[in-house]
């Protein structure tokens, strides 16, 4: 049987009488003023709901010579002393964007206003109920903009406000904007500009507070999407469950940018399980040129098994144009990071700047996160970490056990260009036990890994590619490839496997460089350094491994350094009892150079000719 689709016409029929129907099964009530109370009224309509069986739906019909018309707004304005009444009863819908346009009105249907008439009134509107909608507002000047409270408010629509704002785009501020607290679940905040709140835009809280979307936002920028009008935070979730930020659809991302300190905060015992998909944080509406946050997201506090992105096209978040960090994870378990774009922009070819670089570091674990991920072996979990002014990712501050798994750091989304951070990754601080793995880690400006201070130990580094493209076939080099210093120990790079070792190759000077005082006990094991993929075509870095100022007892054993454009292998500076024992060395580098301060080194059992066998 064949199947047509309805023109559009037939769907603005059937859409109209779909609205007919509805809207004679309902009791219509009509605001007619701007008064506060009263005949007319809106508190007068939610009133008259309250007591009415069968579902309502409040519209709006305010004359112009009404007293609260503002010409200049182009709207109305309904100062309110004191709240107006609780929506308790349920299936209520209040659509202010039925009010008639006045003559020289935008098409942005938002013409009716409820503000403040005096600082401290509580709220605008509360729903503990379901079902209810409230549509078209400006809402200023209140304590909390729209509030959904408990267990019972559930299945609610937030839909079209501007919350913050005037009917004239003026900043109107609440303290925040909406809270959706204490078991309110399953309610749906959409197509809202939420911006210019003093404290937060939207707040969800509480151990039952669940299930509820913010989907199609703007939240710290003007409705237009290109300039800041900051929130303090702009979206909180506190204690609250499975709730999800954005999403795969086209239109259900956020635009969650240009708030004064977090643009998404995650908090607290029992924040977990949310996700966060397909939302620009820290970018303009194109998702090209910052509109910054001071920091994009930040997980802490036992905000745990939480998802930042996903591995579809649509799922991915750009997290790009942030003051400070794109993402930020504290003291939290169990998180992923997957399928972003962290730095660049919307198309993961070109860094957001304006100027100059904006975002300062990628993804940083710090004080005891633990247990968390960024990547994963599918190509659709893959992060591109990329144009930061410091690093592409950086651990810090105890943190074990994390895994940056299968991203471009210092590359464009193809690989093949390089889009450089400072530095690539940074483990310091005693940050111990965490794997690198699977990463093309190329581009930077100045080191693509980063090993650094007592305490960092126990991490390992396997299968990278640092300082080549994607495909291991060409240079993208890093300045130096490897730097463990400074203490670092006990850290292993590649390993016993077949296909542990990494490729290290390409880079500007050295491929690995092991120095400083107290930098013991590093095993390299298995790694290609100065050939390709193949282990065999010639890839050279300027210096294969370096040993420098006082490292002792590191271990180099079983890997190819070959091809390197001056040394092989160099000892120097006080480098002492290093083991440098059955690599496989060849081509036009110079095996082995010493200087007359190292001692004790072991150099033995490798296998050194003029070309690969």
């Amino acid at each position: 049987m064949n199947r047509h689709p309805l023109r559009p016409s037939t769907v603005r029929i059937v859409i109209l009488v779909g609205l007919v129907i509805r809207m004679a099964c309902a009791d219509i009530l009509t605001v007619t003023t701007t008064r506060s109370q009263g005949a007319g009224s809106l508190s007068a309509a939610i009133q008259r709901a309250e007591i009415t069986e069968s579902p309502s739906h409040i519209v709006f019909n305010i004359p112009l010579a009404d007293e609260g018309y503002s010409a200049r707004s182009g709207g109305w304005t309904i100062l309110l002393t004191e709240p107006l009444p609780v929506l308790a009863r349920g299936h209520l819908e209040i659509d202010a964007a039925t009010q008639p346009k006045p003559p020289d009105k935008d098409g942005d249907g938002v013409c009716v206003s409820l503000a403040a008439a005096r600082p401290g009134v509580e709220r605008a509107l509360c729903a503990v109920s379901a079902g209810n909608t409230i549509r078209g507002f400006a809402i200023g000047g209140f304590k909390y903009g729209i509030v959904l409270y408990g267990s019972g408010a559930a299945r609610n629509a937030i839909v079209g406000n501007r919350i913050g704002l005037s009917t004239g785009n003026k900043p109107a501020p609440n303290e925040t904007g909406v809270i959706v607290v204490e078991g309110a679940c399953d309610n749906r905040i959409e197509r809202n500009v939420v911006s210019g709140n003093t404290q937060m835009g939207v707040y969800l809280g509480g151990r039952e507070t669940a299930r509820n979307r913010l989907v199609g936002n703007r939240i710290g920028c003007d409705p237009t999407g290109a300039r800041r009008l900051p929130n303090g935070v702009g979206v909180m979730l506190a204690h609250a469950r499975n709730n999800a930020i954005g999403g795969a659809g086209a239109d259900d991302g956020n635009l969650i940018s240009g708030n004064d300190d977090v643009g998404l905060l995650l908090v607290g015992k029992w924040t977990e399980g949310n996700t966060v998909s397909g939302n620009f944080i820290g970018v303009d509406r194109s998702g090209t040129r910052p509109v910054h946050n001071n920091i994009g997201i930040v997980a802490k506090g036992l905000a745990n098994r939480n998802t930042i992105g996903g591995p579809g096209e649509g799922e991915r978040n750009v997290v790009s144009g942030n003051i400070e960090i794109g993402i930020y994870m504290e003291a939290v378990d169990g998180n992923r990071v997957v399928g972003n774009l962290i730095g660049t922009d919307v198309t993961g070819m070109r860094t957001v700047q304006e100027g100059e670089i904006v975002q300062g570091n990628g993804v940083e674990f710090n004080t005891v996160a633990k247990g968390n991920v960024v990547g994963g072996t599918a190509p659709g979990e893959r992060n591109i970490i990329s144009g930061h002014k410091v690093y592409g990712v950086v651990y810090y501050g105890h943190c074990e056990r994390n895994a940056t798994i299968g991203n471009y750091i210092g590359t464009d989304i193809s690989g093949e260009a390089a889009l450089p951070n400072a530095t690539g990754i940074c483990v310091d601080c005693a940050s111990h036990h965490n794997d690198i793995a699977r990463n093309v880690i190329s581009g930077n400006l100045s080191y693509g890994m980063f090993f650094v201070t007592r305490g960092t130990e126990h991490n390992t580094l396997r299968r990278n590619r640092i300082g080549t493209n994607a495909r291991g076939t060409a240079a993208l080099p890093n300045d130096i490839g490897m730097v463990v210093s400074t203490g670092a120990s006990r850290n292993r790079i590649g390993g016993p496997g077949s296909t542990d070792g990494n490729l290290i190759s390409g880079n500007r000077q050295a491929g690995v460089m092991i120095t400083n005082r107290f930098t013991e006990e590093n095993l390299f094991e298995g790694n290609s350094i100065g050939v390709g993929v193949d282990g065999l075509t010639p890839l050279p870095n300027r210096h294969g491994v370096i040993f420098s100022t006082y490292p002792k007892n590191n271990r180099m054993q079983g890997n190819i350094i070959a091809c390197n454009k001056d040394a092989g292998v160099v000892l120097c500076e006080y480098a002492e009892a290093n083991v440098v024992v059955s690599n496989r060395m060849f081509g036009t580098s110079l095996p082995v150079t010493q200087d007359r301060t190292v001692s004790g080194n072991t150099v033995a059992h490798n296998r050194v000719s003029g070309q690969a066998p």
